[in-house]
C-alpha cells in the first residue's frame, strides 16, 4: 500500500520542519508539501493531491478554519486534522473547526522540556491520528453523494420488517464520532420518509460538551422541582422569621393550604391569611403561635395623619417623617423651630405643633422626646454645654404636650443626646443643620418592652428635687 501523503499547513516554520521531520522518520507517512498559509495551501491540494492535511488556526490571511471551510467545499474526502495551540481538549475553537469539518485535532505541544520530548509528544498524538483517517480512504466520515446515493438506494430495496427473507433488516444503526455529524447532515436527508426499519443514530461526544450537557440537565431538572413544596419551604421560613419579628406582612389575603403551591409573591402574606392546613406540619413555631398583627402596622395610619398635618413643613424640609423598627420618628429641625441657642420654641412654629398635637392626642402611644446638636461646642449663659441645650429642648417639648395639649405624662418621656446621635456629617453646614434637631418617637406598641431605651414607669411617686443633681446649672435652667 502506497505511503499517506500529508501536506502540512502552517505559518511557523519551525512547525512546519519539526512535523515533517517528525512523519518522514515513519516508513509507511510521507510529507507531500508544507503551506505558509490557507491559501497556499489550498492552491498546494490541488496540485500534490495529498491524503490528508494538517492545519494551523491561526494563520496570516486566511486561517484555519475558514480554510476548512474552503477544503469541505472542493474536496470532501479530504480528512483534515488541526493542529494548533488553539485546539485543546474541549475548547470553543475545537468544537468550531469540527463542526465546519475539521475530521479530528492534536494539540501543539508546549512547554515540554526539550525538543526530543517535544518530538515524542507528536508521534503519539499525531501520528496514531493520521494512519486512522487513511486506513480507508474513504469512510463514513468523509461519504461523497455517489456513495451517499447509493446508501439511500440500498436502504429502499430492504425488505420491510416482519417479512420473511434473506437479509432482514430490523433496523439500522448509526455510529458516528469525530467528523460525524457532517456525515449525517449528507447521509438522513436521503433516507425516504417512508422508510421500512426504524433507524438508530449515536453520536459521541467529546467530554467537555458532555460535561456541559449534563450540568443544563441538572438545572433543568432543580427548575422542576415540586412547586408545592417549593411553596412549604417559603412559607415555613417566612413564619420562622416573622417569629423573630424580621419581616414585615402585607394586607394580601391569600388561602394557607398545603394542598396548592403558595406563590413566592405571596408568601408576604401569611400572617393575614385564611388557615386551611395545620402550620404545625410545615413548622413548629417557637411560642405555639403566631407573632401579632405585622411589628409597624399600628403606626402606618399615624404616619399617613402626620405627614398630611404636616404637609407643609414636610414640603419646605423642616420636618422629616421616618418609620423604622422602633417607631415613628418625627424630626423638628431647629431652622424651623428654635433659635440658635435657645430652648424656647419659636411663636411662628406654633401652628406646626398644635396640627402635630391635634394628631397625636387622642391616641395611647407611649412618646419619647430626643434632644439632639451638632458638635459645635455652646457656651452662653443658660447652656454649658450642648448635653444641657439638648436635654432642655426635649423638656420644654415634654411640658408644652402636657401642660398645653393635655397629653397623659405617663406617655411621655424626654431625653438629651447632645451631638453623639448625629444623622449626617458634621463636617458640613448643610448636615450640622440636620443634626440639631427634636426627635419626637411615637414608639412602637407591638414591640413592649423591648422599644429601645424606653424607661419603664417608676413603681412609686419621687420627689424630682430629691435627686443629688437637683442643684445642677441644668435644673436651674429650667425654672
Amino acid at each position: 500500500m502506497p505511503a499517506i501523503r500529508v501536506l502540512i499547513v502552517d505559518d511557523s516554520v519551525v512547525v512546519r520542519r519539526l512535523l515533517t521531520e517528525v512523519l518522514s522518520n515513519e516508513a509507511d507517512i510521507e510529507v507531500a508539501g508544507s503551506a505558509a498559509d490557507g491559501t497556499s495551501g489550498l492552491n498546494k491540494i490541488g496540485l500534490l493531491r495529498p491524503d490528508l492535511v494538517t492545519l494551523d488556526i491561526e494563520m496570516p490571511g486566511m486561517s484555519g478554519l475558514e480554510t476548512v471551510v474552503e477544503i469541505r467545499k472542493l474536496y470532501s474526502k479530504l480528512p483534515v486534522i488541526m493542529f494548533s495551540t488553539l485546539t485543546e481538549r474541549g475548547g470553543s475553537f475545537t468544537l468550531e473547526a469540527l463542526a465546519l469539518g475539521a475530521s479530528d485535532y492534536v494539540t501543539k505541544p508546549s512547554n515540554t522540556g526539550s525538543l526530543e520530548q517535544t518530538r515524542a509528544r507528536i508521534r503519539e498524538e499525531l501520528v496514531p491520528k493520521v494512519r486512522a483517517l487513511c486506513k480507508k480512504r474513504t469512510t463514513l466520515g468523509i461519504v461523497d453523494a455517489n456513495r451517499a446515493t447509493a446508501l439511500g438506494a440500498s436502504a429502499q430495496a430492504t425488505p420491510k420488517r416482519g417479512v420473511p427473507g434473506r437479509g432482514r433488516v430490523d433496523v439500522v444503526a448509526i455510529g458516528a464520532s469525530t467528523g460525524g455529524p457532517n456525515a449525517l447532515a449528507a447521509v438522513l436527508p436521503l433516507l425516504q420518509k417512508d422508510f421500512p426499519v426504524p433507524v438508530v443514530v449515536v453520536v459521541s461526544y467529546a467530554d467537555f460538551i458532555t460535561l456541559l450537557f449534563a450540568f443544563f440537565v441538572v438545572l433543568y431538572s432543580s427548575s422542576q422541582i415540586d412547586k408545592r413544596k417549593v411553596g412549604r419551604l417559603a412559607l415555613a421560613i417566612q413564619v420562622a422569621f416573622q417569629e423573630l419579628g424580621v419581616f414585615d406582612t402585607s394586607n394580601t389575603r391569600i388561602p394557607l393550604s398545603e394542598t396548592e403551591a403558595v406563590p413566592f409573591t405571596q408568601v408576604q402574606a401569611v400572617e393575614n391569611s385564611e388557615r386551611t392546613g395545620d402550620l404545625s406540619r410545615v413548622i413548629q413555631p417557637m411560642k405555639g403561635v403566631l407573632t401579632p398583627a405585622p411589628a409597624n402596622a399600628p403606626l402606618k395610619d399615624v404616619e399617613s395623619a402626620i405627614e398630611k398635618a404636616l404637609a407643609p413643613e414636610i414640603q419646605s424640609r423642616v420636618v422629616d417623617v421616618k418609620l423604622r423598627k422602633e417607631g415613628l420618628i418625627v424630626s423638628l429641625r431647629e431652622m424651623g423651630f428654635y433659635e440658635s441657642g435657645s430652648a424656647t420654641m419659636r411663636a411662628s412654629s406654633m401652628g406646626a405643633i398644635d396640627r402635630l398635637a391635634e394628631v397625636l392626642g387622642p391616641r395611647n402611644e407611649a412618646l419619647r422626646i430626643e434632644g439632639h446638636t451638632d458638635n459645635i461646642p455652646i457656651h452662653n449663659a443658660h447652656f454649658p454645654s450642648n448635653w444641657e441645650l439638648s436635654t432642655a429642648r426635649a423638656t420644654e417639648l415634654a411640658k408644652l404636650l402636657i401642660y398645653r395639649y393635655k397629653l397623659e405624662p405617663m406617655r411621655l418621656s424626654a431625653a438629651g443626646y447632645a451631638e453623639f446621635h448625629p444623622v449626617d456629617d458634621n463636617d458640613t453646614a448643610d448636615g450640622r443643620s440636620h443634626n440639631r434637631r427634636i426627635d419626637l418617637v411615637i414608639l412602637n406598641p407591638a414591640l413592649g418592652d423591648k422599644a429601645p431605651f424606653l424607661l419603664s414607669p417608676p413603681s412609686s411617686p419621687s420627689n424630682p428635687s430629691s435627686g443629688p443633681n437637683s442643684n445642677s446649672k441644668q435644673a436651674h435652667s429650667q425654672h
